[in-house]
């Protein structure tokens, strides 16, 4: 055993991920993670990465970024992230990485991030990215792929979802908080699936039999209900090491064939198809099915009948295929005998992956990446006319969301529709987004319909666009997202007993939220809105810096009695980076600042270090050192009232804790360009009409002051502040503080124009004055000015 493995103690943490059911794995240590060499840690990372553990190497390369700060461990981290699903963490660290670097730089980043804002319902955002790259190509593989994902984009924002689809999770039944895939319905009822059939993080030292994938089956009702927890087959080939992947009955329920498959981390290392049959009292011992292909991986096994003759369809991923996987079909000699292989043809395969074929009634289904897709993978259906396939089409949405749709089964006679997709809903083991679950197909009994029209004061306002957000457990899930280029009224389909979130935006004006629920409507209804945006404000493109004018990084604070720069700090940095950069004769002091705690001396020699810590980044950068005085000014500046003997909390004790520059030397004024929001180009205007827009973002609370009401001395209370943001940026709190008193918590992600958040706040009477109370939050954000602050009274008895 090597160095790193003497000193870790690891456990393997499983889940079923994605269609072809691929495993991940997490480790924690049997030590405090702080006490583990770093160099111990990369190599855990680097191990878990090379035998595709991604979830043990996600671990361990976060505990790796944290002390190193290397752009190689945050672009892996960004990359395992978008790898494993978890989109709303691989937005953040994919916007970390690529805001410190030049567009023509981590190109496969910026392509992968441009689909996870696909994925998370963030069209315009994602085009914006995607045409990015599309100006400055690099690569022609990634120059294509943003092609077809700028395609996917207009393609979602043109279809409208079917009023009679409706789209339900088959609920816990059937899926678990693992994955499940390949619901194959036959005629007695049976539904026949993949699953683990557990709830749990399946770890290495369980049962080795409950940690593979099995079969189970379930029967619905008369009503379409699954009544009873779907229970595994038994008798179907159980190795020691391998799962079983996909499976397929035929319609009378006396066939099946399914993948047998091993892993390597999370990717597949093998998979056997094998056929067993029934007599109506189990299943005959399974047989290999030959004739395949071997130097590659056979998967998604289904039934079909071309030209009179018996097929096997499925995905295969090695020689002759286009790129990825792609879909073939064998003539069966007889049920174990496959005598040829025939790929589809470039109508249906593409350099993408086409996987999951169910073919009924002389139409293909499958799923692909490599169509103009909603989000990532969506169902797309094609006709055999008996020479060729024609009219390959995306099937529409309702069944396809911005995420994966990586299987779909049609109804056939009378049975229902089946989907396996991670949308909203989905009950997973890791983030939201990583397991699929089924989902059942079925007509509706009532349809309701939101008709929304957009104006501007009382005129019709065109090119505006509009999501809307199932909201589940509090999250916004995936939207239904349409844009109007040539008029301003939308019809949307909705489901009954639901909460949604809708979001109205148009470039150039603010954007309008509202929420809404259609819970209790037991009859076909039209919800009507009119939604009126206000044009944004003008901004000015850039503002002037004079010499000896400090201005305040507002990123850069230390913790207590540190030096070290925090990761929040390098965005400031990099920009003082760029700055130095663009005004090469500048010399600046680059000052930093304590709260008040501790003696003055300990505090001047702690602020020079901690100046010395960010002029080391920028040296390191390449500046060069004669250019930046750095300067601790200890406890001399302190910026609110917590100087020496005042009791203050930690968070008002941070605002202090800060880095400042100002220039000392060379130019006597300096322009500094604000943020510009980038604009998107439609495919229908012309480029040269667009122009950027800048924005600010404002925090807007509903009232200046809050009445917490009365309370018994000792006793705790608690309340919700909320707010909006009434600027035309997104919002984010760095942090809010108070008195000693009070326990602060506020929304941490960054919140959109017109978008709410809230503070929440627990107030502990103990030790505070009988009487009537008044408290100040002050909230630190990325404004103008950078502190808002809000007060509550409340009363002590």
């Amino acid at each position: 055993m090597n160095s790193c493995g003497k000193a870790l103690k690891m456990k393997s943490i499983q889940y079923l991920f994605f269609c072809s059911l691929f495993f991940s794995a997490l480790s924690v240590s049997a030590q405090p993670l702080s006490e583990i060499p770093l160099a111990f840690k990369i190599e855990a990372a680097d191990t878990a990465y090379a035998n595709h553990d991604y979830y043990n190497a996600l671990e361990w390369y976060n505990e790796v970024y944290r002390e190193s700060r290397s752009d190689e461990y945050l672009a892996l981290i960004a990359k395992l992230y978008y790898t494993v699903r978890d989109y709303k963490r691989g937005e953040q660290w994919h916007r970390r990485l690529l805001d410190k670097h030049a567009a023509g730089s981590y190109k496969t980043a910026r392509l992968n991030y441009g689909k996870i804002l696909k994925a998370n319902g963030k069209y315009n955002e994602a085009a914006i990215v995607f045409q990015e790259i599309e100006a400055k190509p690099e690569s022609d593989s990634i120059l294509q792929v943003a092609k077809l994902e700028l395609k996917g984009i207009t393609l979602a924002e043109s279809l409208k979802r079917p009023d009679n689809i409706e789209v339900n999770n088959v609920g816990t039944k059937l899926n678990t908080r693992n994955s499940e895939t390949s619901p194959v319905p036959v005629t007695n009822g049976q539904l026949y699936f993949i699953s683990f059939g557990e709830n749990k993080l399946l770890q290495r030292g369980d049962d080795e039999l409950n940690m593979q994938a099995k079969i189970f089956t379930s029967k619905i009702n008369d009503s379409g209900e699954f009544t009873k927890k779907a229970q595994a087959v038994d008798g179907i080939l159980q190795g020691e090491e391998g799962h079983i992947g996909n499976v397929f009955v035929s319609e009378d329920g006396r066939r099946m064939y399914f993948t047998y498959f091993t892993l390597h981390g999370s990717k597949l290392a093998s998979s056997t198809v094998y056929h067993s049959t029934s007599s109506g009292r189990g299943w005959s011992s399974p047989k290999r099915v030959n004739g395949l292909p071997v130097n590659g991986i056979v998967k998604n096994p289904s039934l079909g009948s071309i030209l009179g003759k018996e097929v096997l369809f499925y995905s295969y991923n090695g020689g002759g295929s286009k790129g990825g996987y792609d879909i073939f079909y064998s003539p069966l000699a007889s049920p174990t005998e496959a005598s040829s292989v025939v790929p589809l043809g470039e109508e249906i395969n593409t350099s993408g992956n086409e996987i999951s074929p169910i073919f009924y009634s002389n139409t293909l289904y499958f799923s692909t990446d490599g169509h103009p897709s909603i989000g990532g993978f969506d169902i797309y259906s094609a006709l055999w006319t008996g020479e060729s396939w024609a009219k390959v089409e995306n099937i529409g949405k309702g069944v396809n969301s911005t995420l994966d749709e990586s299987y779909y089964f049609p109804s056939i006679n009378g049975n229902h529709a089946y989907l396996v997709s991670n949308r909203e809903g989905t009950r997973s083991v890791q983030s939201s987004t990583c397991c699929d679950d089924i989902y059942q197909l079925d007509n509706k009994e009532i349809i309701i319909r939101l008709l929304a029209s957009v104006q501007d004061g009382d005129n019709p306002l065109n090119q505006a666009s509009i999501s809307i957000f199932p909201v589940v457990d509090n999250e916004w899930g995936s939207p239904d997202v349409q844009y109007n280029a040539d008029g301003h009224e939308f019809t949307f389909s909705i489901d009954a007993d639901k909460a949604y979130q809708v979001l109205v935006s148009r470039e150039g004006y603010v954007s309008d939220t509202v929420a809404f629920n259609t819970v209790g409507v037991k009859e076909s209804k039209d919800f009507r809105g009119v939604f009126k945006l206000k044009k944004l404000p003008e901004v000015e493109e850039s503002t002037s810096i004079a010499m000896n004018e400090p201005i305040r990084l507002n990123n850069i604070y230390y913790d207590f009695d540190d030096d070290k720069i925090k990761m929040e700090a390098e965005a400031d940095l990099d920009f003082l980076y760029d700055l130095l950069l663009e005004y090469p004769t500048m010399v600046i002091e680059l000052s930093s600042h304590t709260d008040s705690r501790g003696t003055d001396s300990y505090n001047l020699d702690l602020s020079q270090r901690r100046a010395n810590s960010a002029k080391s980044y920028l040296v390191a950068k390449g500046i060069e050192s004669g250019r930046i005085k750095a300067v601790g000014y200890g406890e001399n500046l302190i910026l609110n009232h917590c100087t020496n003997g005042v009791d203050c909390s930690d968070e008002e004790h941070l605002l202090n804790r800060r880095t400042e520059f100002k220039i000392i030397a060379g130019p006597q004024t300096i322009q500094i360009k604000k943020e510009k929001d980038k604009v998107r180009k439609r495919d229908n205007e012309d480029e040269g009409s667009l122009s950027p827009q800048k924005g600010q973002p404002l925090m807007k609370f509903e009232k200046p002051s809050y009445d917490l009401g009365s309370v018994k001395l000792g006793d705790k209370i608690t309340t919700e502040i909320p707010f909006t943001n009434a600027g035309n940026a997104p919002l984010l709190i760095e942090v809010a503080s108070g008195c000693e008193c009070s326990t602060l918590d506020w929304t941490r992600s960054p919140i959109l124009p017109g978008k709410s958040g809230k503070i929440e706040l627990i107030f502990d009477s103990t030790d505070q004055p009988l009487g009537l109370q008044d408290k100040t939050i002050d909230v630190l954000a990325n404004t103008n000015p950078p502190i808002t602050s809000i007060q509550f009274k409340v009363q002590i008895n």
